[in-house]
């Protein structure tokens, strides 16, 4: 894996010309998107076209083992 920094004393003299991102998934359901970017445009690869794009707070559901109660 390749990266810079962008903080702290070891932060790239130079901003990075394009930025990478990638989302796979939300709670338990799949939403795989990729982005790439620069200061002009950005670029979103979108996996699947036939579900909404949702931007939303997450909606914890009860029987979600991932998020259950911490006792």
């Amino acid at each position: 894996m390749q990266g810079q920094a962008f903080l702290g004393p070891q932060r790239a003299s130079e901003p990075r010309q394009y930025v990478p991102a990638a989302r796979d998934r939300r709670n338990s359901g799949h939403d795989r998107s990729r982005v790439v970017r620069d200061a002009r445009y950005r670029y979103i690869r979108n996996y699947y076209p036939e579900k909404p794009f949702y931007r939303q707070p997450l909606a914890f559901h009860p029987d979600d083992r991932l998020f259950g109660t911490v006792e």
